[in-house]
């Protein structure tokens, strides 16, 4: 078990050095005047905090992030000023069974803990957020994107700063919509959990789009895109990592389906991922490489760094805390955590939990539980559901401007930007910043499509009325009148002449017959050439029977 509080972590005094506080009451604070270097009395609150330092996945860079949101939150007058906020913190390495062996380790060890940071993973994150709320703990997760999280009945204390996998579906339905597609196809990896593909079928079918085609993936990627060809989906949506990305775009060149195809891929597979060496893989670089410069291939990504330049809650813009903790992960007591991009959710989660505790203390001082007594947050016992659901309700209300953007909750999930880019060459760029909370696009560039065009989500069948020319029918029908006139003739000349010998010997019957028979395709010709633009469509159902 990890203790981390700010640089100060032995002593609960702290110096205040601001004359006057002055701070904003929109975030909860209060204003106070207080005397310059005075001694303030620190009272510790303890978070819980869940980590992956290793085994399934490498997240170790997130401690340092938190440990720098606690020291700015400590050393600022305005936020929490009777307290002095700490963590203490265990390593899940994102396995859902040492998860809950450590969420017990968090309740049953001192000291008491007020919320938790964490839990890190989709792995780890359900069997703990499913059952926290008996001890009447919020979880505020930093790395937890499944879709699955967002059902509130079975994990009604669940919060996140990391934005749920589903704002990507309502990114490709925003795109849809965009672009006039009505269909879109999904292959999605084995280990894709059922329940995030049923999210974005549902939401599709809520939005009166179509569904193509669903397609499962482990081995074989013939068969989904069989599948997917077979269906004639245009726009595919690939729930998986690149190891598998690249099988599908090997097959996907050699069935020809890349022209004309959009793909929608995740945003963080790393530069140049097609081209990685892979044994397993039927194609070439080179085979490779014109799979992907011949498809149209976009890319949804979180915005994990906010992209603006505008002051955080913290003070300091998003790229001068980016620097700061760049800057911290040279330090020696983090000479073994390894950086990771997702850093700034786990930065803005203490935040959220810090500005939330703020307003409690706050509320606090005016409320009066059932029991007719009043508290304080350093009064919380894992029996307090009064004092729980406060932090409940007001963290469902935080706003601010954080590390990662703008922090919000709609049910407990974080409403954050997602940024739309395509794949231009060998590299990414950005084309539009999606908002999930009005549905909106900031178009930052244009999207350069293959063959200068916009694609349509299935073959395109023209049906296209053909009839023949006036000019065409009556050179025809005039040759066909001729030669029924000839035909006539010689009819005539067999039964006028049939008593000759002559006549005779050149089997008149027969002959009279292949007449009647030239007569009758003469006149095929003249009244099948007539169609609905020359005579009425009642006229022209009569001959067609007729004709046939």
């Amino acid at each position: 078990m990890q203790v981390a509080s700010t640089q100060m972590l032995n002593t609960t005094t702290s110096t205040i050095d601001n004359k006057y506080v002055t701070t904003s009451g929109e975030l909860g604070f209060t204003t106070s005047a207080m005397p310059h270097n005075t001694p303030v009395k620190k009272v510790p609150l303890y978070l819980g905090g869940l980590f992956s330092l290793g085994g399934r996945s490498d997240e170790s860079g997130h401690v340092p992030a938190v440990e720098m949101a606690l020291d700015h939150i400590n050393q600022r007058p305005d936020v929490l000023v009777e307290y002095d906020l700490r963590m203490v913190w265990n390593d899940t390495q994102c396995y859902s069974n040492l998860g809950s062996r450590m969420f017990i380790e968090q309740i049953l060890n001192k000291p008491q803990k007020l919320l938790l940071i964490g839990p890190p993973c989709s792995t780890d994150a359900p069997n703990i957020a499913e059952v926290a709320h008996y001890w009447n703990l919020i979880s505020v997760s930093y790395g937890a994107a499944s879709p699955v999280l967002s059902d509130r009945k079975q994990y009604p204390y669940f919060f996140r700063t990391v934005t749920s996998t589903n704002v990507f579906f309502h990114l490709i339905i925003r795109l849809m919509r965009e672009f006039g597609w009505k269909r879109v196809g999904t292959i999605h990896a084995s280990y894709v959990s059922f329940g995030v593909i049923e999210n974005f079928v549902s939401l599709v079918k809520s939005e009166n789009f179509t569904i193509a085609a669903s397609e499962t993936f482990a081995e074989d990627p013939g068969i989904p895109l069989a599948n997917i060809e077979r269906h004639d989906a245009k726009i595919i949506y690939l729930a998986m990592f690149p190891d598998l990305a690249r099988k599908i775009f090997c097959e996907a060149y050699k069935r020809d389906m890349t022209r004309g195809y959009v793909w929608i891929i995740y945003g963080w597979f790393p530069d140049l991922w097609w081209t990685e060496e892979d044994d397993t893989l039927e194609c070439t670089v080179e085979e490779m490489n014109k799979a992907v410069s011949s498809s149209n291939i976009l890319t949804v990504r979180r915005v994990q760094l906010s992209t603006k330049e505008d002051t955080t809650v913290a003070n300091l813009t998003p790229q001068q805390l980016e620097s700061q903790l760049r800057d911290r992960m040279e330090w020696p007591a983090y000479r073994n955590y390894t950086w990771i991009d997702d850093a700034p959710y786990s930065y803005d989660a203490v935040w959220a939990v810090a500005l939330m505790l703020n307003k409690t203390a706050k509320a606090l001082e005016e409320k009066t539980f059932l029991n007719g007594e009043t508290s304080r947050l350093e009064n919380f016992t894992y029996e307090d559901s009064e004092m729980a659901k406060m932090f409940f309700d007001i963290l469902q209300q935080t706003i601010f401007f954080g590390m990662s953007g703008p922090v919000a909750f709609e049910h407990g999930d974080r409403l954050g930007n997602t940024m739309l880019g395509q794949l231009q060459g060998n590299l990414v760029s950005h084309v539009a910043l999606y908002s999930i909370q009005d549905d909106s696009m900031e178009w930052i560039s244009d999207i350069l499509w293959q063959d200068d065009y916009i694609p349509i989500d299935h073959t395109a069948i023209v049906r296209k009325h053909l009839a023949i020319s006036w000019y065409s029918y009556l050179s025809t029908s005039i040759v066909a009148g001729v030669c029924m006139l000839l035909a006539g003739f010689f009819l005539a000349f067999n039964i006028k002449n049939r008593a000759l010998s002559i006549v005779k010997m050149s089997s008149p019957y027969l002959n009279n017959v292949i007449i009647l028979g030239s007569l009758l395709i003469f006149t095929s010709v003249i009244v099948g050439g007539l169609d609905s633009d020359k005579v009425s469509r009642d006229i022209f159902a009569i001959l067609c029977q007729v004709d046939n």
